[in-house]
């Protein structure tokens, strides 16, 4: 690559593709060179693609076959195995001239979903890989024995650093698998003896209702990682019964991702909670004040230690709201811990809203309805009304579906503010690119339905 195409360190090479075995060989010679590495969001549109291409201004530009339509005549673009096969035919042998890497230097620029706004790219480092791997390993049962299977999508930072560079730092085994499919992941869960997997509640759900769930084999797993979104009780219940404990965690793109755990003995015990920080990872929980908030007192999450990014690219870290000058990142996630050191997500201070005078958390709506028996899904957001300013607007899957008994249910388990308005009943609601319940366009179809005055 040095000599054919002239890449050189900290050079930027995006790549548009599923999870491959190219994927992986471009990451060990980043190690090597020095180059950094820009995966990009398929499900993108051609627009969105040319402005991040343009934002990164790349040396090089791989994508798979399939993808090559959201490209445009870009000179330096590649399809990404015609590429590789290139390289071996004309370099049979490796060579190639080490460079001193800088541990501040970044590895990947992994683009945020841009839920609220212009996607950013968060810049993550040699430094931050190496300390989440740590983090991992001293969290986790992960060692040169642990065998996973990666299917989360490489432009997101759980496709690489849940578990791919963890195991992989410490000699484990991965098993790439190009997408997500349920019935291929149980079965080779179990073909594989696969002792750790991760995924995000959805997929687990999709798992679930797999025929072959009940009789596949999945003992040689020590647990399962969830993150991404609160998973339903009823959910993990189904897991332990067939003998799989329930990990849950909590990261983010900017900081980690490995930033708590939740042991698997306490997943129904603390229901809601993401567990405790990670070994090497700083918390502060502060108040509208800016001041540390007491335990029991809810406040934002602030975080610190070697897993936090330097920053944006292309943009000042000290111009940006969500850093601190004292290194700390603000997270935007408002928790409280309780008495024994257990934090709990309230909500993102964004998703809140202010009912007459009182602050309502959605989450903590959604935790109260995820609890009914009959709940498999739901989402709070919120939209204008004459009386109380901003009410709520509740999107549920449920095989319950009388209006009258949904509410009585939250008016004995919330105060009467918090009891969502306008209930509507789906047959499922829809996701992200990373399985995640799409809440930007719920909110939107809220307020639309709101201000033509119809019902969905």
């Amino acid at each position: 690559m040095q000599k054919e195409f002239g890449i050189k360190q900290n050079d930027r090479i995006i790549v548009i593709s599923p999870n491959c075995f190219e994927y992986l060989y471009l990451f060990a010679a980043a190690q090597k060179i020095g180059f950094c590495l820009v995966p990009l969001n398929y499900r993108l549109t051609k627009n969105e693609i040319s402005k991040l291409v343009n934002e990164t201004d790349a040396k090089l530009i791989l994508h798979h076959s399939d993808y090559a339509n959201l490209l445009g005549d870009y000179g330096y673009k590649y399809d990404l195995s015609l590429f590789f096969s290139k390289l071996v035919t004309s370099y049979p042998t490796c060579d190639y001239s080490p460079v001193n890497i800088d541990e501040n230097d970044p590895i990947f620029i992994l683009f945020t979903s841009g839920s609220s706004g212009y996607p950013k790219g968060v810049k993550y480092t040699h430094k931050i890989m190496f300390w989440n791997s740590i983090n991992t390993q001293t969290s986790l049962i992960i060692n040169n024995e642990t065998n996973t299977i990666i299917c989360m999508p490489p432009f997101h930072t759980g496709g690489w650093n849940v578990l791919l560079t963890p195991v992989l730092h410490v000699g484990g085994t991965v098993i790439i698998m190009e997408k997500f499919d349920a019935t291929k992941i149980l079965e080779d869960i179990e073909f594989y003896k696969c002792q750790v997997f991760m995924g995000v509640p959805t997929m687990l759900q999709m798992m679930r209702n797999e025929v072959y769930f009940e009789r596949l084999n999945l003992a040689s797993l020590n647990y399962i990682i969830v993150g991404g979104e609160a998973i339903p009780v009823s959910l993990i219940e189904d897991y332990h019964q067939k003998g799989v404990p329930i990990r849950q965690g909590y990261g983010m793109t900017e900081v980690g991702p490995n930033l708590t755990s939740l042991h698997e003995n306490q997943a129904l015990n603390k229901i809601g909670s993401i567990g405790k920080p990670n070994m090497y990872v700083e918390i502060r929980i502060v108040n509208e004040k800016l001041e540390d908030a007491k335990k029991g007192e809810s406040g934002e999450l602030w975080l610190n230690g070697p897993v936090v990014t330097p920053g944006y690219f292309n943009k000042n870290a000290v111009d940006d709201k969500a850093f601190n000058q004292d290194g700390w990142f603000r997270t935007g996630d408002i928790v409280q811990m309780d008495t024994n050191g257990f934090l709990y997500i309230i909500d993102r201070i964004k998703n809140m809203y202010i009912s007459g005078v009182e602050n309502v958390y959605p989450a903590e709506v959604e935790r109260i309805l995820k609890s009914h028996p009959d709940i498999h899904e739901v989402i709070i957001t919120r939209v204008p009304d004459k009386k109380w300013g901003e009410v709520g607007y509740a999107f549920i899957v449920s095989s319950q579906r009388d209006i009258s008994k949904i509410q009585s249910y939250c008016k004995e388990n919330l105060s009467k503010y918090k009891v969502p308005k306008f209930i509507k009943f789906y047959d499922s609601l829809p996701k992200t690119e990373t399985g995640k319940i799409d809440r930007k366009f719920l909110q939107a179809t809220a307020i639309k339905s709101i201000n033509k005055n119809i019902t969905l």
